[in-house]
């Protein structure tokens, strides 16, 4: 039987409200310690005011930015030219550092990261090769279950298996421009410290391996 009344699990991170508060609070503990005339009472409260207003307005600070980041850098981002627009991927955006464009559609209900190689813009071959593996995500997707099912079986250390069984594509790369072919799928894993990846050329999947 379910509980009728469940709690809510807490995330680990008060609410911007309650941070709002404790500033609040602190401007009180400040003005109060300030109609106090003796110095040794007024300044340890006066002192625990401005820690609560510093910490607690620091805090609704960063958070409030934690929310408006993704919409700023893709403000910025169109701003500088750094966004297109694809109809299949959705919106690509330029990390010139990488030297790449990244879309995140979202399909079979979750986001997945399409990693394609470009300067100015998304190499051509390399972004309609993107467009012809996901126009039937489903075949994908079976396919790489079947070759993870079929890797865990051959895999000798048991650990392995389990883990291999336990990976889930995250994202697609397409770097290659010399062999445009050539699709680089990574993994999600169990173990944060090992990086799986595979590569997916002409409908086959090989090269199973990890990085650590």
């Amino acid at each position: 039987m379910s509980d009728p009344d469940p709690v809510a699990p807490f995330d680990g991170e008060p609410e911007i409200r309650y941070a709002v508060i404790g500033a609040a609070f602190g401007l009180l503990l400040i003005f109060v310690g300030r109609l106090i005339p003796y110095r040794i009472l007024s300044w340890p409260i006066v002192g625990v005011g401005v820690l609560f207003v510093v910490v607690m307005t620091g805090y609704t600070l960063a958070m409030l930015w934690k929310d408006m980041s993704g919409p700023v850098r893709r403000i910025v981002s169109g701003v500088r030219g750094h966004l297109r627009k694809d109809p299949q991927l959705g919106t690509l955006t330029r990390n010139v550092a990488a030297r790449c464009w990244v879309a995140t559609p979202t399909l079979a209900g979750r986001a997945l990261d399409i990693v394609i190689d470009g300067d100015d813009e998304p190499i051509p071959v390399l972004l309609a090769h993107a467009r012809d593996v996901l126009a039937d995500f489903a075949t994908l997707e079976r396919r790489l279950e079947h070759y993870l099912e079929r890797e865990a079986e051959e895999e000798t250390d048991a650990e392995l298996a389990a883990e291999i069984r336990a990976l889930r594509l995250s994202s697609v790369n397409l770097r290659s421009p010399d062999r445009p072919g050539l699709v680089v799928i990574d993994f999600d894993g169990p173990d944060e410290i090992r990086f799986w990846s595979c590569e997916y050329v002409d409908g086959v999947m090989s090269e199973l391996r990890f990085d650590s």
